[in-house]
């Protein structure tokens, strides 16, 4: 796939309980700004072909009623929406889609077929166990394009935080970030945490020593010369921009730098079902925790499995 600057076909997930409608502010937002073709789309459960005393008629029925209730239910809840933002002359057949079937699966089949640059989500329910939402987690796992995750109240885009690693995934996250960022008017932040290194072991014991100070210096002052070397080539055009160097850990860090960002964009990596890894560790925590959206870019040619 080749990745749209503009993010041009985006797919909003939906739900019945209200929970989703700071997404669709989000989404539909994002895609007036950026002419982008946008579609709402929800799935209703259905009762499973084996019930007891239900023959085929009666499933097709129910099937049937239960569609049509959810789809004149929710085009009627975002009609406000559609008009606000510039898609009332539009028929809502050509805005919201109602299909049958399980949440993630619904999302991440229609997200295939549209071949879709984006995929909308609201907030996950924050678990203690190791994903942050089953649906979050499988649609980052096996949609074609990108995510953004809604945990908060829709508002305009005007800074975005841009954590970085040198690496060259997150070097194309930032490129696409500053695109993304040039269509909607905002500034773009960088973020580089220093970590440092666990320098050695001494013999017998099973904690870190650390090392000589000036060790750990060196080691600092040449990732930020990296990092600010590497800034320093990037190709800004007309696009505001700020670069940040911290040192810690970089959960930590990028979720304290979100203060003043009105989204976090970062790269995502990995190649298992596990949540922490499909992500990686840092886009996971962040994504779990942050209390702005949160943007992530998938490599385009990696392909992640479950």
């Amino acid at each position: 796939m080749t990745e749209s600057p503009c993010l041009n076909r985006i797919l909003i997930a939906v739900d019945e309980d209200g929970r989703s409608d700071d997404a669709v502010r989000a989404g539909l937002g994002l895609a007036r700004a950026l002419g982008s073709t946008v579609e709402l789309l929800h799935a209703v459960p259905v009762p499973p072909p084996l019930w007891p005393d239900v023959n085929p008629v009666q499933l097709a029925t129910m099937n049937s009623e239960a569609l049509t209730e959810a789809w004149n239910h929710l085009s009627e809840r975002f009609h406000e929406h559609f008009q606000e933002f510039g898609f009332g002359g539009r028929p809502v057949e050509d805005l919201l889609r109602v299909m049958p079937g399980h949440a993630a699966q619904v999302v991440i089949d229609r997200a295939n077929e549209l071949d879709a640059a984006l995929v909308v989500l609201g907030p996950h329910k924050k678990r203690r166990l190791l994903d942050f939402g089953s649906t979050a987690r499988a649609v980052l796992a096996q949609v074609p394009g990108n995510v953004w995750v809604q945990p908060c109240e829709a508002r305009p885009i005007r800074s975005i935080l841009v954590p970085v690693d040198l690496s060259e995934h997150s070097l194309q996250a930032l490129q696409r970030a500053t695109k993304l960022a040039r269509g909607l008017g905002a500034s773009v932040r960088t973020l580089f945490v220093f970590t440092p290194p666990e320098l050695g072991y001494s013999y017998g014991l099973t904690y870190p020593v650390a090392g000589p100070t000036y060790v750990l210096e060196e080691a600092r002052d040449a990732a930020k010369k990296q990092y600010e070397e590497t800034m320093a080539k990037q190709e800004w055009g007309d696009v505001e921009h700020a670069h940040d160097f911290r040192e810690g850990d970089p959960v930590e860090q990028i979720l304290e730098a979100q203060e003043g960002a009105d989204l976090i964009a970062m790269g995502t990596h990995g190649r298992t079902g596990l949540a922490r890894v499909v992500l990686g560790n840092v886009a996971y925590g962040v994504l779990r925790s942050a209390d702005v959206p949160v943007l992530a870019m998938r490599h385009p040619e990696r392909e992640w499995l479950t």
